[in-house]
């Protein structure tokens, strides 16, 4: 073959290549708009439950308290009852207060990313002091887009939970921190576990179709190494800017 005959062929690779670009990056948009969608049903599902069921079980708590306090002076039998109903609130308002920081983090709209992340490692510590967790968050200086901030923050978040629910992990390693990559100033986190790890070819349940969506649809990407009885390490790298 010569150069003209080879000519269409390239013409056609070209015309190809060019379509598939164009197909990924509108991929990427759609899920991208999904993602937002999402996050803006769970806000107004968060300001919800904390206006209307917020409201209710201060009230109740404050009724509780108010038939305790009667209880103790004419209505004895009623004491045991108020007790209950005083626990009862209290442990359904730290149920819609774990509720709420999983649908919206407070922190991330007010304070940012980092305090976020650090909320959200310290609390996870705290129900699981039988596990070590390293944590290295390193101070982010520019005002991320709200896609990438709470992408980075439900990435940690899901990998935490993961961890939970199926390694069996006595120790975890959370990093954060600025990487370069095609020229292109990015967020790089590391989540690793010591945990059973698991198979790459079965991940129902880990929400890991979800991650990789979120992360590539932000010019992202996800890297998961995990090998059965040697742990699991989470990669995900965001560009800063578009």
């Amino acid at each position: 073959f010569n150069a003209p005959e080879l000519a269409p062929i390239g013409d056609k690779f070209n015309h190809m290549i060019a379509k598939l670009e164009l197909s990924i990056r509108q991929n990427h948009k759609l899920t991208h708009e999904l993602i937002s969608l999402q996050e803006q049903e769970r806000k107004s599902l968060a300001r919800d439950l904390h206006d209307e069921f917020g409201q209710c079980l201060t009230a109740i708590n404050t009724d509780a308290s108010i038939i305790l306090k009667a209880s103790e002076k004419k209505y004895p039998e009623l004491r045991d009852s108020a007790l209950a109903i005083s626990q009862l609130s209290r442990h359904l308002t730290d149920m819609v207060t774990g509720l709420l920081q999983q649908l919206r983090p407070g922190l991330l709209e007010e304070l940012g990313l980092q305090a976020a992340l650090d909320e959200l490692v310290t609390t996870w510590k705290s129900r699981h002091k039988e596990v070590k967790c390293e944590v290295s968050i390193t101070p982010i200086h520019e005002v991320l887009e709200e896609a990438k901030g709470i992408t980075l923050y439900r990435l940690t978040q899901e990998c935490l939970t993961n961890i939970t629910k199926h390694s069996n992990a006595t120790a975890v390693d959370i990093q954060l921190f600025y990487k370069r990559k095609s020229q292109q100033e990015g967020l790089q986190l590391i989540v690793k576990d010591n945990g059973q790890g698991f198979n790459l070819n079965n991940t129902i349940g880990f929400g890991l179709p979800g991650m990789r969506e979120r992360v590539e649809g932000l010019n992202g990407d996800l890297i998961i190494n995990t090998t059965l009885g040697k742990g699991t390490e989470i990669n995900a790298w965001i560009p800063i800017k578009s």
